[in-house]
């Protein structure tokens, strides 16, 4: 405690003779920790300023508080309590030890800031931050919504559906058939009661002030003032919405363009609707309420997540759903790609588990149907489809048609089965692309290849071609040298395994993972292999050997990349014969 106090007088003392603040004196914040406060012009307006002092600001910025938070009217960037957002946080490290150094600098962003918003200069950030202002009103409602903003351009109807037995009871979506399916959690219990609500999209570049609590929010006239954020055609076509129903729209949900992107969605519940409806000219309501709207569409959710829109529409085979194909089909579905076919004719077992990404839940359950269901339950947009049986059944009995895909992914980990697969692919000039991916034992690496890609050369057949000197097959991108065994049991032959781990499945589905978006968003032109490679004293240690690409660098593994067609291959041979004829 001694220490703190220590710190903190010095800190006060140095804040005090810097001269940052006029009129410096010591105060207690609301929140009992102590500050300095006192007074700076900003453009003209002398304005009182307090910052906080506690040691290191429980290692974040300090805080700096405007007092009055009105005291330079509506600015953006001054939150309830009047703090001064700055800066921001993310990804800033500070040096704790020059605690006046850190207070200065942080002193020049906050007087940037006010000074921006007195002048105007940053006025647009009100729309881009719309929504936490719109938050702060008083007695909100809540809601959620599952709207595509890209395809609502125009006025129009969407449905509210309300529940008194649902947290929160407010429910947006395109249709009434919609509002049950809502991603949310705890499953809610309905019944819902759905009625058409109007949708106002505002034009892009529209600068809208967001309203104060108090007092009276914004009132019929705040409300038709959005019309004038309108176009003439949008405000034909909400006329005729509220000329032609016999009912009132009791919801308004609006679209606010964002300057920095996407878009702000906000809504409002009218209160005993008069003979006209608010919108229109005399229109009155009793009572206006704000609806905060948590977005649960997938444009926002992907897009939040670090994923990829133009990947829900990709249509994906993965074949194997083991401890690497486990990993494949979540980052994948994470990365956007909603229509994920999934294939394996196997159980998840009770020795599956430390090693895969489904734990003893799904014992007992087919691999493919356990992994649909995952991705189901936790991705809400996925369309996750399970096979069941291995793809030479499923193909043969034209349960699985390989050339209705974007891509085919193989983490089968059984190169005969590969290599047959990539020579029914590579029969069509025009097939789909696949990546094959494995890893290896004891972890000293793993693969993924790409193949049949613009007709490039190279394909996994290519890595199995052997010479007339050469006496049987290898994977000539494997890490372990060729003619060795990898294969353990603990519990006799029916329980063989090859000795990896999930860090080693992990790397390897991360791996694959990318080369597949890398494809499907044509950031690749050639068929390419790719490679990680691992620590080898476990593998060393059993008396394995290692191959010599084990021994490249990775540098030169990724110059070599796009370097493994076989002149030998027989596939690519053929290939090359039917693109010359």
């Amino acid at each position: 405690m001694a220490d703190i106090n220590i710190w903190r007088s010095k800190l006060l003392w140095d804040i005090e003779q810097a001269g940052l603040l006029r009129q410096p004196r010591q105060i207690k914040l609301n929140s009992g920790a102590l500050a300095v406060a006192g007074r700076v012009d900003i453009a003209g307006h002398s304005v009182g300023i307090a910052v906080n002092v506690d040691p290191m600001w429980n290692n974040h910025l300090p805080k700096f508080f405007l007092h009055p938070k009105d005291a330079l009217g509506l600015i953006p960037h001054i939150d309830s309590e009047g703090v001064v957002c700055f800066l921001e946080a993310e990804g800033i490290i500070f040096d704790r030890r020059r605690p006046l150094d850190v207070v200065r600098e942080c002193f020049s962003h906050v007087q940037r800031t006010l000074l921006e918003g007195v002048s105007g200069e940053n006025r647009h950030d009100f729309v881009d931050e719309f929504e936490v202002y719109w938050a702060r009103l008083n007695r909100p409602v809540l809601a959620l919504a599952n709207l595509d903003l890209l395809a609502l351009d125009q006025v129009t109807e969407v449905f509210v559906g309300t529940s008194a037995k649902a947290q929160p009871g407010l429910r947006i979506a395109h249709h009434a058939a919609q509002i049950p399916y809502i991603p949310n959690t705890p499953a809610d219990q309905g019944p819902w009661t759905a009625c058409p609500a109007l949708y106002l999209p505002l034009s892009p570049g529209t600068l809208l002030l967001p309203p104060q609590s108090e007092p009276s929010f914004w009132g019929t006239d705040g409300i038709r003032r959005l019309l004038s954020h309108c176009s003439a055609e949008h405000r034909g076509l909400l006329e005729d919405l509220l000329d032609k129903r016999s009912y009132s729209h009791q919801f308004l949900i609006a679209r606010l363009p964002r300057p920095s992107g996407d878009a702000a969605l906000f809504g409002v519940r009218f209160e005993e609707l008069g003979e006209r409806h608010p919108l229109a000219d005399a229109g009155t309501a009793s009572a206006i309420t704000p609806i905060i709207i948590f977005r649960r569409d997938r444009q926002y959710l992907v897009q939040r997540g670090g994923g990829q829109r133009d990947l829900g529409e990709k249509r994906v085979l993965l074949i194997g759903c083991g401890a690497v194909g486990g990993h494949i089909a979540f980052e994948l579905s994470r990365a956007g790609v909603d229509h994920l076919h999934l294939v394996d004719p196997d159980k998840l077992e009770s020795e599956n588990t430390y090693r895969h990404v489904l734990g003893r839940s799904y014992w007992g359950v087919e691999k493919a149907v356990a992994l649909k269901r995952a991705l189901r339950a936790q991705l809400p947009f996925s369309k996750a489809e399970s096979f069941v049986g291995t793809i030479e059944q499923l193909v043969g009995s034209r349960t699985v048609n390989l050339y209705t895909y974007d891509l085919t992914i193989s983490a089968m980990g059984n190169p005969t089965s590969e290599l047959d697969l990539n020579e029914q692919v590579r029969q069509t000039i025009n097939g789909p692309p696949v990546i094959f991916a494995w890893v290896e034992p004891y972890g000293i690496g793993g693969h993924a290849v790409l193949t049949g890609l613009n007709g490039s050369s190279g394909c996994f057949e290519c890595l199995y071609s052997r010479s007339e000197a050469e006496d049987h097959l290898h994977n000539r991108a494997s890490f372990a040298a060729p003619g060795q065994v990898f294969r353990r049991s603990i519990a006799g032959c029916h329980n063989l395994y090859t000795p990896y781990g999930s860090l080693d499945a992990v790397q390897t589905a991360q791996l694959a993972s990318r080369l597949a978006i890398d494809t499907m968003q044509t950031r690749v032109q050639e068929n390419r292999i790719r490679s990680w490679k691992g620590d080898s004293a476990a593998f060393t240690a059993e008396g394995f050997k290692l191959s010599a690409r084990y021994q490249l660098s990775l540098d030169k593994l990724e110059q070599l990349e796009t370097h493994f067609a076989s002149d030998d291959c027989p596939i690519c041979r053929v290939m090359s014969i039917k693109v010359e004829a």
